[in-house]
């Protein structure tokens, strides 16, 4: 994917060429350090691309969601990170 991997077997319905964060609540899908440097490396260009069109434009209205969801994926995983490393 690109955001990981996938331990799905058989097809899948929830990829799209419109969204990288579909993967994101899929109990299916695999992350790891290199999933934080890819959903970074989107989160800023979506954001550049976010401040050259329209707000209301149903292209910004998807970017926004995107971001939103790459943002709350990154903090779940910076808290799992760090209540890990609280542990050891």
């Amino acid at each position: 994917t690109p955001l990981g991997g996938c331990a799905r077997i058989g097809s899948c319905d929830e990829i799209s060429e419109l969204t990288i964060t579909s993967c994101i609540a899929c109990k299916d899908a695999i992350f790891s350090d290199r999933t934080d440097k890819a959903l970074r490396i989107a989160l800023r260009n979506f954001q550049i691309q976010l401040k050259s069109i329209p707000e209301d434009s149903p292209f910004a209205i998807h970017l926004s969601a995107e971001i939103n969801q790459i943002n709350i994926l990154l903090r779940k995983r910076k808290q799992a990170l760090e209540s890990r490393n609280a542990a050891r």
